[in-house]
């Protein structure tokens, strides 16, 4: 199960999707896009992972790259780090974006070239850097706390809201954006209660609505089971890598892989 939750993380971007997909300039080549992409990294992932467990097997370090060899994984990494930093810095924007667009939400601020607007986006993005370096330095092993957060954040958002939005569409059937709905009943809209019971009659609209409806309680049932299941088995891992004295302390520049 931790096994499940390391991949997880890997493959559990979907909550940029949403920040990805306003700032297109076409939205409606969103899915074109995801597809495309998701499918890149699939495919790399299997490749690449296939390739080098099937070369190293048991004695893979965390990151894999320490399996190289000292000379090698310096050479590595110094190739790598460009696009280290490229990734750090674009999930800091994500990240940053979801508390700018909560803080200044409503205000004239969000899309006016403001002293507010700047400060409040830099300050975001300082905030976001800080919490970051602080909780991987806080954390004295890479591999388990990848595998704690793919088991307790991702299932979120790659089983269970997709899982309620599905159930969601089958309810309300909602329009496309492109479309400019003018009257929205938002007290409706917002009903769980409502929308779900709705949800569950589709099943006697034809075997498509079953078929969706099945996999959105599946993709609900098994994103609670990933969660209860991957966080219980990645602190049992935990604790044994605490017994065995494999790990390092905070702050330290020990090698972790």
């Amino acid at each position: 199960m931790a096994a499940v939750s390391n991949q997880l993380f890997t493959l559990g971007a979907s909550g940029t999707f949403f920040s990805v997909s306003a700032e297109m300039k076409r939205p409606e080549l969103f899915t074109r896009s995801l597809l495309c992409g998701q499918s890149f990294i699939v495919i790399t992932n299997i490749a690449v992972s296939s390739i080098i467990y099937g070369k190293i097997g048991q004695y893979l370090a965390s990151p894999a790259l320490g399996s190289a060899g000292t000379l090698i994984k310096k050479i590595s990494y110094g190739i790598a780090l460009p696009g280290l930093i490229v990734t750090a810095v674009l999930w800091s924007h994500v990240a940053a974006k979801y508390w700018f667009v909560r803080i200044l939400r409503g205000t004239p601020h969000l899309q006016s070239n403001t002293v507010v607007h700047w400060s409040v986006w830099i300050g975001s993005m300082l905030v976001t850097v800080v919490f970051g370096f602080i909780i991987v330095e806080v954390v004295p092993f890479f591999d388990n706390f990848l595998s704690l957060v793919g088991a307790l954040v991702n299932p979120v958002f790659t089983n269970i809201l997709p899982g309620f939005m599905l159930l969601y569409y089958l309810a309300k059937r909602p329009e496309k954006a492109a479309e400019r709905i003018q009257n929205i009943d938002t007290e409706e809209s917002i009903s769980a209660r409502r929308w779900l019971l709705e949800a569950f009659k589709t099943y006697r609209n034809g075997w498509k609505e079953v078929v969706v409806l099945s996999v959105a309680y599946f993709m609900i049932l098994t994103g609670f089971l990933i969660i209860v299941g991957g966080t219980y088995a990645t602190v049992l891992v935990i604790q044994a890598s605490y017994d065995e004295g494999s790990v390092s302390g905070v702050f330290s520049c020990a090698d972790s892989s």
